[in-house]
């Protein structure tokens, strides 16, 4: 039997942590297995909009980009639920036919919600329609008369679920409501629409987030019922199920696909890696003994559903950085060098972005995202603005100007001007620095520190030495002798 696992996400918004890591563990899974991973848009309640302010189009284009962005490839084309429309509703048609299910005229659904189930609910109670056994005989005659059908879910017994992460579950069936199959406009609800979309499909495998435990134990009802009115074929098996724990943010809260801070296209535009946030959502609830860096193809060897932790997973956003910085450190420089240019500024002609590029190998040792590292390295895109805006650097300037010797600052730039164009390199002006430290009875760092604040305009770049000879000669003296000129505190 071929393995046949799914990704079904509803288009209400975007692609989030935790929905993107159900994508990657069923992905992971059909591919360990030699199967399928299909993808499939859950878009059948169409009357509520999406809260993101986005249409359901726009987020179904976003979620299909993210998945793309992130590796996680499916088989065939993704399909639509509502374009199924017309199935759903006749398997609904055939279970009113056996009797599975029934017409309620008590309790339409209102605003695509079933009031009547949630009132019930409220009151600690499982719903029970007094429709559940009437004829449609017995059926409102006047026109405005609307229904809803409800699946007619047994009173007594229980249902078992063996689930690869939580194990053994049992939940009698009374204490599952006669839930809506078909909305009052003919529309099919999620419930009908996964259970037959399932089916059909063959899934062998549901993998997906502990919310839809109860659910299953719902659906599982549902399927009885097609496989007792001869819809469903007992030689197809049941899919098995592993309900994965939820994510929670640093705080310890569910973590919500309407919350920035948890979208999957929020972590791209500020330049994390696909690879490194594949890499951190594989760790969210998983893991091989101690190992932390992850590449696609070991997780594709190594996972395995009895890996997965039945504890909820929090988020730290401090590890994904790190994560995200030795893949910075890791990238081929050309490679590097393609993804940094949509951050680059626009405004940056050539010599910049080819400054830039050339010092990149000293600036991705310390930077987090692709975005920080277009930062870290400002400098070679545009001089420092006098006076320094960053107060760690305008302080190591200032101290620099009110506590070394007077001349100490011109001659740095003296010896520096005499530098042979063919020796501006880093290692022949590390010497020159440090020549003119020695001859002024200075350290090496007397010189380099306010020499860094002034060309960088930060504390934090790269060998100052390093980065003079990236700059140029003519930069170089440009910067410092403008700060030479500017009035001392």
């Amino acid at each position: 039997m071929t393995t046949r696992v799914r990704f079904a996400p509803s288009p209400t918004g975007g692609l989030h942590l935790g929905g993107a890591r159900t994508a990657l563990y069923n992905f992971l899974y059909a591919k360990k297995h030699n199967g399928k991973f299909l993808l499939r848009i859950e878009d059948t309640d169409k009357k509520n909009p999406p809260s993101n302010g986005q249409t359901i189009d726009d987020n179904t284009e976003s979620i299909v980009q993210d998945l793309q962005w992130l590796g996680i490839e499916w088989d065939g084309e993704h399909v639509l639920q509502s374009a199924r429309h017309d199935k759903h509703t006749k398997v609904a048609d055939q279970l009113l036919e056996a009797g599975k299910a029934y017409r309620c005229y008590d309790s339409v659904l209102r605003d695509s919600k079933d009031a009547a189930r949630t009132e019930a609910r409220n009151r600690g109670d499982v719903f029970k329609s007094p429709w559940r056994e009437k004829s449609h005989k017995d059926a409102p005659r006047n026109a405005d008369a609307s229904s809803v059908v409800r699946l007619k879910v047994p009173h007594e017994g229980t249902t078992t679920l063996d689930d690869s992460v939580k194990g053994t579950i049992t939940s009698p069936n009374a204490q599952i409501d006669d839930f809506v199959l078909l909305r009052s406009d003919g529309s099919p609800t999620y419930m009908l629409s996964v259970v037959v979309d399932d089916y059909d499909s063959n899934i062998t495998h549901i993998v997906r987030g502990d919310d839809h435990l109860t659910n299953t134990f719902r659906q599982q009802a549902l399927y009885n019922a097609c496989l007792s009115a001869n819809i469903f074929s007992t030689q197809q098996a049941k899919p098995a199920y592993a309900h994965i724990p939820m994510v929670l943010d640093e705080d310890g809260h569910k973590l919500s696909k309407r919350t920035g801070s948890s979208s999957i296209g929020e972590f791209r535009k500020q330049g994390f890696l696909p690879e490194a946030l594949t890499n951190f959502l594989l760790r969210l609830g998983w893991g091989h003994k101690d190992l932390e860096i992850v590449s696609m193809p070991q997780a594709i060897e190594l996972f395995d559903l009895k890996g997965l932790n039945a504890a909820p997973a929090r988020v730290s956003y401090a590890r994904l950085e790190h994560l995200n910085a030795h893949y910075l450190r890791t990238l081929p420089l050309d490679d590097l060098q393609a993804r940094l240019q949509p951050f680059l500024p626009a405004s940056a002609d050539s010599d910049a972005r080819r400054r830039f590029f050339q010092g990149l190998e000293g600036l991705r040792q310390r930077a987090t995202t692709l975005q920080n590292l277009v930062a870290l390295g400002s400098f070679y895109f545009e001089k420092p603005t006098l006076p320094l805006p960053d107060a760690t650097a305008r302080k190591v300037w200032d101290e620099a100007l009110l506590n070394l010797p007077p001349q100490a600052l011109t001659r740095l730039d003296e010896n520096l001007a005499q530098t042979n164009d063919a020796d501006w390199q880093a290692h022949a002006l590390a010497q020159t620095m440090r020549q003119t430290a020695q001859s002024l009875s200075l350290g090496f760092a007397d010189l380099a520190k306010p020499l860094r604040a002034v060309c960088t305009g930060r504390m934090d770049s790269p060998d100052i030495s390093e980065v003079i000879a990236v700059l140029g000669k003519r930069q170089t003296l440009e910067r410092l002798e403008q700060a030479l000129a500017q009035p001392q505190p």
